[in-house]
């Protein structure tokens, strides 16, 4: 093999070497930069949920108005849209008991949720949601 002949053969292993190289820092790269993410997407969808059920919770406790049933009915939709958002979020052990805390916060008959003695435990239904939510690791 000749002078030249060695120079070109290491020429092609140094290209070789950098697009392997390349390639393996680019997907290295997009691995953890998707990660990033999914991490970033899980933490602010929790703090938007925790968001909206303060919200919920502190409009429900300062309601005094007669009609506190026709509030919580308007409100059924939009805790069920949040809990949506943010159930995928969830380790799979985690999520059955979170169905059943939006479950029995949203199936209440019309009677349960337009009975005035029943605010209390609407309430503290609400806050069970919340406190299972802030008690989740990201």
């Amino acid at each position: 093999m000749t002078n030249l002949d060695q120079i070109i053969l290491e020429a092609i292993k140094l290209v070789l070497a950098g697009i392997i190289g390349g390639l393996i820092g680019a997907r290295a790269n997009d691995k953890l930069t998707r990660r990033r993410e999914r991490d970033s997407g899980v933490t602010n969808r929790k703090r938007d949920f925790l968001a909206f059920m303060a919200q919920l919770e502190a409009e429900a406790v300062n309601n005094y108005s007669v009609d506190f049933g026709n509030f919580y009915q308007n409100k059924i939709p939009n805790l069920r849209h949040s809990a949506a958002l943010i159930i995928g979020d969830f380790p799979p052990n985690y999520r059955t008991e979170f169905e059943g805390l939006i479950a029995a916060a949203c199936d209440l008959t019309e009677k349960d949720i337009y009975n005035p003695g029943n605010k209390n435990e609407i309430i503290a239904r609400v806050k069970k949601i919340t406190q299972f939510a802030k008690n989740l690791p990201n």
